[in-house]
């Protein structure tokens, strides 16, 4: 039998950034994941922005989040010697007067024009005939290098095994759980979307949202910046962009359709003023709780048993001190907030 402090079920964004902090913090990690074509990790087009929404609020905590992602993201970036955290800004173009309006109070706000540029250039290419503004403080992570790559980093020293999870496997014992030839003193389900079909944490009310993303060529735009009306352009490089996305609720089968792809290419229409060619079609089914926060915490029966899930669309920013909270509370009993702790739907357990 293999002996590991931790056992992670799953290695989305969530899975993947906990198990490089316990590493880095000395533990030892074993991965259990099954490699899927449709997981939003890898689909998405990993942007952070602290500025939130329609109504263009500061996200929840936006400084912790983004010391923590630039701390953490950073170290992994020092771990490979290659460059994953790209931070440049985001130009938003207002889609209607009421925006613009919206905008001219925010404006009276000190702390919120920290992270803004009220009057940039123009830029030939979109339709923004109501003017836009620039967020200085956003930028995008290159998930689909820095998973796999660490992915194969753990498959050669034997901390990951590409399966999917056999619940009817796992045993609860006195010194932790045992998988298969697995021995682990703790377990943390990150699962994504899948944690409907988990046992112990099936009570968790997840509410599902399909994203599709475009994989576009576009020549007539630039690449210094990210591209926001309605969704967002993001910069690949050699004049390829990922542009996104839709949020239909309630879809669980990720694989692309029709009804996607035509509102994902309305929403590029009103944007673009200018030739582009698509070249894929993703999609991917996000993980979202009922009270669109994250879900950490330790199951209320199963001692040692965590959960780490519920990042949505804001994954890429909130995970790295999402994973220090929990780190906090597996070794050293720190407890969790309570707008984030699993404690908060217990409800539905006792229901």
């Amino acid at each position: 039998m293999k002996q590991f402090d931790y056992l992670i079920i799953g290695q989305g964004i969530a899975g993947t950034v906990l198990a490089f902090q316990l590493q880095q913090s000395g533990k030892s990690v074993c991965i259990i994941n099954k490699q899927q074509k449709f997981h939003s990790s890898s689909v998405a087009a990993g942007m952070y922005n602290p500025v939130s929404g329609k109504r263009m609020v500061l996200a929840w905590k936006w400084k912790e989040m983004l010391e923590s992602g630039r701390n953490w993201y950073g170290q992994m970036e020092d771990f490979f010697s290659k460059k994953f955290l790209t931070e440049i800004p985001t130009y938003q173009c207002f889609a209607s007067i009421k925006e613009q309006n919206d905008f001219s109070i925010k404006a009276e706000d000190s702390l919120f024009m920290e992270h803004l540029n009220a009057s940039p250039e123009k830029v030939n290419g979109f339709k923004d005939e109501f003017g836009a503004f620039e967020i200085l403080t956003t930028g995008w992570l290159q998930t689909q290098e820095l998973l796999p790559a660490l992915r194969k980093n753990w498959i050669e020293q034997g901390n990951l095994i590409e399966e999917e999870f056999d619940f009817t496997s796992l045993k609860i014992t006195d010194e932790g759980f045992t998988y298969k030839e697995i021995n682990a003193h703790k377990i943390v389900f990150c699962e994504g979307f899948e944690i409907s079909k988990n046992p112990y944490f099936s009570f968790v009310p997840m509410v599902t949202a399909k994203g599709d993303v475009f994989k576009l060529k576009c020549e007539h735009i630039p690449q210094n910046r990210i591209w926001k009306k309605g969704l967002y352009l993001v910069p690949q490089g050699n004049s390829i962009f990922k542009a996104g996305s839709t949020y239909r609720w309630g879809k669980t089968n990720p694989e692309p359709d029709e009804e996607g792809k035509i509102e994902l290419k309305e929403k590029l229409d009103a944007l673009l003023n200018c030739e582009y060619e698509i070249l894929e079609h993703l999609s991917g089914i996000r993980p979202a709780s009922k009270d669109r926060f994250p879900v950490l915490g330790e199951h209320k029966s199963n001692k040692n048993m965590f959960v780490f899930n519920g990042l949505g669309t804001k994954g890429i920013m909130w995970a790295p001190y999402m994973a220090e909270q929990l780190i906090g509370l597996m070794e050293n009993q720190i407890e969790i907030e309570k707008s984030i702790s699993v404690k908060r739907f217990e409800k539905y357990l006792e229901a």
